[in-house]
């Protein structure tokens, strides 16, 4: 719900920006869209609404962009987010991150490693293995 959800919202969105960089394989009416993006929206909070409040919020940070001077991305496969043994997934950019430490004791992310963002879209991408900063841009 959330997949189908952010690309109509980004359908909808992109017809009024009308950016020369998008064009879509398909042409849609921007009222189909709206209307899949609010449809998919009430069909999540009806379905689970912890998980659906927690999905949108995960969404918003990440579509907010990232912090110019540094930040992280962790997944945790559990609550203790200071626990080695839980943490699975892990990114730094820039100078910030709290929780690079743990990722290091776990093995998934070098000690001191940081990734720069593209300065020209303030993004990054993963090309390969995410252990290796190398694999970023």
């Amino acid at each position: 719900m959330v997949t189908y959800g952010a690309l109509c919202a980004i359908s909808f969105l992109e017809h009024f920006a009308a950016r020369p960089s998008y064009r879509p394989s398909f042409r849609s009416k921007w009222y189909l869209s709206l209307l899949g993006a609010v449809m998919c929206l009430i069909l999540m909070l009806q379905m689970d609404l912890l998980f659906a409040l927690g999905s949108i919020l995960v969404m918003a940070s990440v579509l907010g962009g990232l912090a110019v001077d540094g930040g992280e991305a962790a997944l945790h496969s559990g609550s203790d987010v200071t626990n080695p043994d839980t943490i699975f997934g892990f990114v730094q950019w820039g100078s910030g991150g709290v929780r690079a430490d743990i990722a290091a004791e776990a093995g998934i992310w070098p000690a001191g490693a940081s990734v720069e963002p593209d300065p020209a879209f303030n993004s990054i991408e993963l090309f390969g293995d995410p252990a290796d900063p190398e694999s970023w841009s």
